[in-house]
């Protein structure tokens, strides 16, 4: 019995140290995890042979290829080397008629071509002499399967046509080559160019370029491996140097250190979002093992006493208790190491985790052990002080505690006028700059300062109503009395069931408000759900054309500045975009049909959709057209803070495209689609379009430095359900802190009258009223904090539309359901460790 005792009283103990040892841990395994998975999808984004090395062979003697090799082989994490050689030719036509074509060889050229092709061609099946073309390169030259060309007086036979190579995106073989596959910026095919072997290149001509190229594996790899690879480039190309005695042109590993460069911004960006996170987290666990450790000391009040007594300075009565504190701090730190582990490989962005970073996460949770030793002997030396001749001593809470409240109001302040002065992370391009501990932990800071001033209203509020309830029926009223009988306990609940709701509110605004900024942004930034770029006036076939709209935009000159023109055809626009409805007063289907210019209007000026903060209705603006005699004169009829294709740093005047066509000889032509088939870029193609650039709203802002954004606020559903375990522990020790007055009181009043039925309704009362006041406080306050700090923690303030708060609902409503189930269960409790006592001893005080 004693020994159950003793492990009882230290269980709290372990179980604060486990969480204190999760949070510590956790927080570096995450960011580890979100480095991985930040060079995962970088790697994935990148062109391989971008990432990769290429070291040109020197022409001459065929052994030099082995020893280039032998140099390209020592670098790490690596596919088997590539080969390619190239040499552009003149060809002679069947017809007379000649071009200049790319010979080109390289691995899986035929096989990796992003669309159907026959099995087992590749450039190696190809005999001296034969080449292959692509449907769009056999036209252009003017031949077909079976043809001969001429180029140097050897003779090229066509022995097969293939289909072009897909585009969006380009095949991995391709990629390296994009430009004899991607058009030129003028819509322009790219350079002719055929497919042959290295045989057919030796034979056309000597002087070719002929290179082998490595490739990062297509295998995870940490950001510390990705360092050793750029180190490695770095020495290959020294050793190539010294083997050679020629310099390779070009910077080093330039892809792959952009590749690294992006991934660790990735991780910077998750490491300052989770500083306030972390500290925010070890000070709720620490108060929490505080409070065990009281709790360790009462529960042993009988042991501390008679120490105390016999003259043991309070110290050393902690000390006697250093063994089995140590054992239990050491033994729920390796459990809470562990379980962070399982979390962050469960849940992480990763599961790649770096070795450097287990063994920080290892140092984290021994360094939670030994401050918790610390902290909780401190505590227990405290406590053994006071246990004996306490009279006229001042508990130094007393005046600690309104330090504590008055610092963190101070802390919560400076906070917010950091966060509104420089902002939050900011994002420009794929760089990610800013991130400050003290701006980033204001929705943090500000809930907590929050929650400790509104517990120091109720402390006074609490006394205050200790001599009500008497008119409430007998079982209600024991159970309001207990919850007003002690301040310090049932405020402590009320804080910790407060900084639990509102942590979790906060952490679902945040983070599903951050991808619904992204999602908005993307879709104003492409105009729809995907954006075409044409080089074509063709129709849109008809299949298509109901999920479709066509758009022109240019840019112009307004007063000197330059201003984009966009023209939209106000029939089908409004199917295919989405306008945010504080964008305008007006709709967007409202704000469309004012461009007709069927409408009434104080002149013949066409009417226009002004989009910036110095536009206003009834402004004439003139538009100065490159290439036209006179300027397009329209007049603002609307205005809107943003609009669909809005570009940054840019104001945005919308007209009807028969406007912009009529003033614009050469307008940028775009296809916008809602909801559009995973063909439909094919489609275009296959309906004649020569397409350009492609913007899908769906991956816009889906890199890895977008995604950082969203890694970075996902540990903060953790953190709320890190304070909902922390109110559960700290409704335990409240409940445990008055189990044997309970049981006595029990004891003597089932005796009259007062039945199983009486303690269940005393012990739901007892557990719901600061269970439902510290559940309405923390939304309250957690929302309140979100709401000043989302329009400042715009990623992207420059990009439209502004950030904006949206209050989580489901969230909300998911923690108010969660307060009965929650009281019912601590009733429970309660009322088993009530009656699961010896009358006897109960009325002793011993249980």
């Amino acid at each position: 019995m004693r020994l159950r005792r003793r492990l009882t009283g230290l269980l709290p103990v372990g179980f604060a140290v486990l969480l204190a040892a999760f949070c510590a841990s956790g927080t570096e395994l995450y960011v580890s995890s979100s480095g991985s998975a930040a060079m995962e999808q970088q790697l994935a984004e990148a062109c391989r042979a971008d990432s990769g090395l290429a070291l040109p062979v020197p022409l001459g003697v065929d052994s030099l290829v082995t020893r280039v090799e032998a140099i390209g082989g020592r670098i790490p994490h690596m596919d088997p080397p590539r080969h390619g050689d190239s040499v552009l030719v003149t060809v002679q036509r069947p017809d007379g008629g000649s071009n200049r074509v790319t010979l080109l060889q390289f691995d899986d050229l035929l096989t990796d071509t992003g669309t159907p092709t026959a099995q087992g061609l590749d450039a190696g099946t190809l005999a001296p002499g034969e080449v292959v073309l692509t449907a769009t390169n056999a036209a252009l030259i003017g031949v077909q399967a079976g043809a001969t060309l001429v180029a140097d007086d050897v003779e090229l036979t066509v022995v097969r046509v293939i289909p072009d190579i897909a585009t969006a995106p380009v095949p991995s073989a391709w990629c390296g080559l994009s430009q004899f596959v991607l058009p030129r910026p003028s819509g322009d095919p790219p350079p002719l160019s055929a497919v042959a072997s290295t045989e057919t290149v030796e034979m056309v001509a000597e002087r070719r370029v002929r290179w082998v190229e490595y490739r990062v594996a297509d295998e995870p790899i940490t950001l510390t491996e990705a360092n050793d690879i750029l180190a490695a480039y770095r020495q290959a190309i020294a050793d190539y140097d010294d083997e050679f005695d020629r310099h390779v042109g070009g910077e080093v590993g330039l892809g792959m250190r952009h590749v690294v460069d992006r991934a660790t911004g990735v991780t910077d960006t998750v490491s300052r979002s989770l500083q306030p996170v972390r500290l925010t987290s070890l000070i709720a666990v620490l108060v929490v093992l505080l409070a065990a450790a009281v709790l360790l000391a009462r529960e042993r009040q009988r042991e501390v006493r008679l120490l105390g007594i016999r003259g043991v300075p309070p110290s050393q009565v902690a000390r006697r208790m250093l063994p089995e504190v140590a054992l239990a701090a050491g033994a729920a730190a390796v459990v809470g190491l562990v379980l962070a582990w399982v979390v962050v490989l469960a849940g992480g962005p990763s599961t790649l985790l770096e070795p450097a970073a287990l063994l920080r996460a290892a140092l984290m949770a021994v360094g939670v052990a030994v401050v918790a030793v610390g902290a909780v002997l401190g505590a227990v030396a405290v406590v053994a002080d006071h246990a004996v001749d306490r009279g006229g001593r001042h508990h130094p809470v007393v005046w600690l505690l309104p330090v504590v409240v008055v610092g963190l109001v101070v802390l919560a302040v400076w906070s917010f006028r950091r966060l509104d002065e420089v902002g939050g992370i900011r994002t420009y391009g794929t760089q990610v700059r800013g991130g400050e501990l003290l701006a980033l932990g204001f929705p943090l800071f500000g809930l907590l300062a929050g929650t400790l001033v509104a517990c120091g209203v109720l402390v006074p509020v609490v006394a205050a109503l200790r001599r009500t309830g008497g008119r409430l029926p007998r079982a209600l009223r024991l159970g309001w009395r207990r919850v007003v009988l002690e301040a310090g306990p049932t405020v402590a609940t009320v804080a910790a069931v407060a900084m639990a709701a509102g942590a979790f509110v906060a952490a679902s605004a945040l983070s599903d408000g951050a991808s619904r900024q992204l999602e908005d942004k993307a879709e104003a930034f492409v105009g729809s759900d995907l954006a075409v770029s044409v080089f074509d006036t063709t129709d849109v076939p008809a299949a298509l054309a109901a999920r479709t709209s066509r758009v022109e935009t240019t840019n112009v000159k307004r007063d000197g500045t330059t201003a984009k023109l966009y023209g939209i055809d106000p029939a089908t626009f409004p199917d295919v975009a989405r306008l945010r409805d504080d964008a305008s007063a007006l709709s967007l289907a409202e704000l469309v049909v004012l461009l007709d210019p069927a409408a009434d209007a104080p002149d013949s000026l066409p009417p226009a959709i002004g989009v910036g903060p110095d536009l206003a209705v009834g402004d004439v603006l003139d538009l100065t057209i490159a290439g036209a005699d006179q300027p397009l004169r329209v007049r603002v009829v609307a205005t809107a803070a943003f609009f669909p294709g809005k570009v940054t740093g840019l104001d945005e005047v919308v007209v009807h495209r028969d406007v912009l066509l009529a003033a614009v000889r050469f307008p940028q032509r775009w296809v916008l689609a809602k909801d559009p088939p995973d063909d439909f870029v094919a489609d275009l193609r296959d309906a004649g379009f020569r397409i350009g650039v492609v913007l899908d709203s769906r991956t816009t802002f889906d890199a890895s430095s977008f995604s950082g954004l969203r890694w970075a606020y996902q540990p903060l559903r953790a953190v709320g359900v890190l304070f909902a375990i922390v109110a559960a522990a700290v409704q335990f020790l409240v409940v445990a802190a008055r189990r044997t007055a309970r049981r006595a009181a029990h004891t003597i009043s089932r005796r009259t009258g007062f039945g199983h039925r009486h303690l269940w309704i005393a012990a739901v009362t007892e557990a719901l009223v600061p269970l439902a006041v510290g559940a309405v406080l923390g939304l309250s306050l957690g929302l309140a904090a979100v709401a000043q700090a989302v329009p400042r923690l715009d990623p992207m303030p420059l990009l439209a539309p502004p950030a904006r708060f949206l209050v989580p609902w489901g969230t909300t409503v998911g923690i108010l359901l969660a307060v009965p189930v929650w009281a019912v269960a601590t009733a429970a409790l309660i009322v088993r460790s009530t009656v699961a006592a010896d009358p006897m001893r109960s009325l002793r005080g011993d249980q």
